[in-house]
């Protein structure tokens, strides 16, 4: 009990601390010109991917070594993460011509379907009680 109250506390400090009203609030960015952002090597980065479960979906490569920009795969790493196919989605969802091109739609959905059965494979409650998670990166 005690360690939830002091955790509280430190969270209202926090809090009442960081909200400070002589601050100027930054507009947002407006995303509807990305005439500038070509995804021509994004759409090279992208791969069909196939999970142990037949679920189809797609990911993004980590890496591709210039000056031919081949694919290439870490032992560490291996070719593709969640994190990396997320941004991917996103520049295609911000691009100009998304609406209107199907072939970038389908691409966002074999994404993310990428990130949900990613997480619906590899990832197990491990902790009901704290509700953790613990995940295998292994794709």
């Amino acid at each position: 009990m005690k360690k939830r109250i002091t955790f509280l506390t430190l969270i209202l400090c926090t809090l009442l601390f960081s909200c400070n009203d002589k601050t100027e609030e930054k507009p947002l960015t407006s995303l509807s010109d990305s005439s500038l952002v070509n995804t021509k090597h994004l759409d090279h980065l992208y791969v069909p991917v196939t999970f142990s479960n037949g679920k189809k979906a797609a990911g993004i490569y980590i890496y591709a070594e210039a000056p031919d920009y081949h694919l290439v795969t870490d032992s560490d790493e291996g070719f593709t993460c969640v994190d990396d196919v997320a941004r991917a989605a996103l520049v295609y969802l911000r691009n100009k011509n998304f609406i209107a091109d199907t072939a970038k739609q389908n691409k966002v959905f074999k994404l993310i379907d990428f990130n949900n059965t990613f997480y619906k494979i590899h990832c197990r409650r491990t902790n009901k009680s704290r509700n953790k998670f613990v995940c295998r990166v292994i794709v």
